[in-house]
């Protein structure tokens, strides 16, 4: 595609393929200096390896019918390829006289041309009649993600029955079930296991969710609008009594995935210029649960992925509980004697109320315990 590009807009360029066996393959670029670019107009064409995944969705679902826009058949797209690889395997499937030959069907299709296909063609291979082998595959290795264990490991969790070796997959007809599976933090592997999820019996769910935003961010969006039952829990919230560590937590978590970290006691205070302890002294923790919801509203209505560290009681309101079920819950917990010891040391929260500090401390932590392990997916010791 970047030969092809470069061809187009006059530049010349040459390339040698060695010959030497201990370069065998290595390829050679010559560009001469001083060309240059013309002003052009041009339309881009839709992407097929994003169309990859809606394609097989259709696929995957019976009665299904996607007309896909935008999209060049005459373009040199490697990804193009799979509407000639599904064809191909519903051609063959139908030379089948029985359905006994069709499970001894045994297919091998060599993705070199083609490696992020992989994960799509994954998923296809548990549908198809019996063995697909995706071969050739060793640079799939070295994408975002070692895609090659990533999809063997997801599809695995999923029921389907897969081998993985070296340079490829072997993946037999499977009836899926669902399951959590890591998404690996890569685009591809998140909506491929997403689209696996489609076939599965139950509930599906893919961590690493807002991986998808390198490339296509709006795959969500755009498989609800088709009738998928699928949604995207793009936050992830950190959940736990006053002073387990949330925040320290958190702060780590949006370090070493690279996503932006709000506080959402220090979110209130900025807003309202004045600390969360003032505005509940002054107005009652009634209109401060208020404008801490509001505030939970606002957080989680921006569209890219966030680390939210939360205050103790904000999961406490059935409205909270609803909000906080869309995003990927992280209870943070320490022991309660160490927990205890910090807030001592701190000073009664202005949320305690009256009350003999222990007492009222053991209450709220038994209360609020519930809570927090209803709404986790995770639970984080933070001793």
């Amino acid at each position: 595609m970047t030969l092809d590009w470069l061809e187009e807009l006059g530049i010349k360029i040459s390339q040698e393929i060695s010959q030497e066996e201990s370069q065998e393959n290595a390829i050679t670029f010559k560009i001469p200096g001083r060309q240059s670019y013309k002003a052009f107009t041009k339309t881009i064409t839709g992407d097929y390896s994003s169309a990859a995944f809606i394609r097989a969705a259709a696929e995957l679902t019976p009665g299904s019918k996607v007309a896909i826009t935008g999209l060049d058949p005459n373009d040199t797209q490697p990804d193009k390829a799979l509407e000639e690889i599904i064809q191909k395997v519903k051609a063959e499937h139908r030379t089948q006289d029985s359905p006994q030959a069709s499970e001894n069907l045994s297919r091998e299709i060599d993705c070199n041309a083609f490696p992020d296909l992989l994960p799509v063609l994954a998923v296809l291979a548990t549908t198809w009649p019996g063995e697909t082998h995706l071969t050739n595959l060793a640079n799939a290795r070295i994408k975002e993600a070692d895609r090659l264990k990533s999809m063997a490991a997801g599809l695995r969790a999923l029921g389907a029955k897969i081998t993985e070796l070296p340079d490829s997959l072997t993946v037999q007809q499977s009836q899926l079930r669902g399951a959590e599976v890591e998404g690996y933090e890569d685009h591809r592997t998140v909506m491929a296991l997403a689209i696996a999820g489609l076939t599965a019996d139950g509930e599906t769910i893919v961590t690493n969710g807002y991986a998808i935003r390198k490339t296509f961010p709006e795959f969500v969006r755009i498989l609800s609008n088709l009738g998928a039952n699928i949604q995207i829990r793009s936050h992830i919230t950190m959940i736990g009594f006053k002073s387990v560590g949330k925040t320290r937590v958190g702060r780590r978590l949006s370090y070493d995935l690279d996503l932006p970290f709000v506080d959402l006691d220090e979110y209130i205070n900025q807003r309202h210029g004045e600390s969360c302890r003032k505005i509940v002294e002054e107005h009652g923790e009634a209109y401060f649960r208020k404008l801490e919801t509001e505030a939970l509203h606002k957080v989680l209505s921006e569209p890219d992925s966030s680390v939210i560290a939360l205050g103790g009681g904000t999961p406490m309101t059935s409205e909270n509980r609803q909000l906080l079920e869309k995003t990927f819950c992280i209870h943070v917990t320490d022991t309660k004697d160490r927990v205890f010891q910090r807030i001592k040391e701190g000073g009664r929260p202005a949320f305690f109320g009256p009350g003999h500090l222990r007492t009222v401390f053991d209450q709220l932590w038994e209360e609020r315990s519930s809570v927090y392990k209803e709404l986790a997916d995770r639970t984080f010791k933070n001793v």
